[in-house]
């Protein structure tokens, strides 16, 4: 390395010729992210919680369902990308951990706007506002995947119209697959009635509640999804008493299934108190 006189500028060349590396970098990517990530998980109650690396758990044919979604990072410019005929063709998925899997995508695309999703014609150039995202959406078939975690990253070939490319921003989905048995019987009881209600489709989430508390009666996750259905259909007296069941079941360790789960009592006194305010916001929304 130069030293004496020369050292001075030897660094200030090393700083430019770092500079230039680093424009020469940035400048091959675009303004707009990609961002993985799973949506519709009805999270983990009756069961132990996922492995350590893994972001969700989940049973054999259980849907696993995720959203790639293009994120404009420019602040208030809109950004121009290149017009597909089929955008699903600029992805390709990378094996991380555990059996490889091919997930499906949809041949959807929405756009989301602070009014709401619509969707969208790609075959020409497509100008994405600030406030504004693109997603595509996509599912994993969990029946043919072994007990395990699992893992894959996405990464696409899209590019806005000056050639530059999507930035990969977060892109890695790990799950682990976990067996069913007598022991997950409960969970698999109440994740179908919290994805019935998610999906809006109350009939069948009501069905799977009577089923939940044949086999689990003092299951306080019943009486939430219940609440919870009360309150899109703006029953509130039905949702209040429904709310305080769970509450009473949870203060009591009544639920011995959730007691035998718990992550710590912080963790389910967080939960009894979010349960209380949401009894507190219907009382209050009932005063005349």
């Amino acid at each position: 390395m130069p030293t004496g006189k020369y050292f001075a500028p030897f660094v200030i060349a090393l700083a430019v010729l770092l500079e230039a590396s680093a424009a020469t970098t940035q400048a091959r990517y675009s303004s707009v992210s990609l961002i993985v990530r799973f949506v519709g998980y009805a999270g983990a109650v009756y069961t132990a919680p996922p492995l350590s690396q893994s972001q969700q758990v989940y049973f054999p044919g259980e849907p696993i369902r995720f959203e790639l979604v293009f994120v404009n990072n420019r602040g208030d410019s809109p950004i121009t990308l290149q017009a597909l005929a089929d955008p699903r063709s600029t992805f390709s998925v990378r094996s991380l951990l555990g059996t490889p899997f091919e997930p499906a995508l949809s041949d959807d695309v929405r756009l989301q706007t602070v009014f709401g999703e619509r969707p969208i014609d790609w075959s020409s150039e497509f100008l994405l506002n600030a406030d504004e995202s693109l997603i595509i959406r996509g599912e994993i078939v969990s029946a043919g995947l072994p007990p395990g975690e699992h893992a894959i990253s996405f990464s696409t070939t899209m590019r806005d119209s000056q050639g530059l490319l999507v930035v990969p921003q977060s892109t890695r989905l790990q799950l682990e697959m976990r067996e069913s048995s007598t022991e997950s019987a409960i969970e698999e009881l109440r994740r179908h009635a919290a994805r019935a209600l998610i999906e809006r489709d109350f009939l069948t989430a009501e069905r799977w509640i009577d089923a939940l508390r044949k086999a689990h009666p003092k299951s306080y996750a019943s009486y939430v999804v219940e609440a919870q259905i009360a309150e899109f259909q703006k029953t509130p007296g039905r949702a209040r008493a429904a709310y305080q069941q769970a509450i009473a079941l949870l203060q009591s360790r009544s639920d011995q299934r959730h007691a035998s789960f718990e992550r710590s009592p912080r963790v389910t006194q967080d939960l009894i108190d979010a349960l209380m305010q949401r009894v507190r916001a219907i009382e209050v929304a009932s005063i005349p």
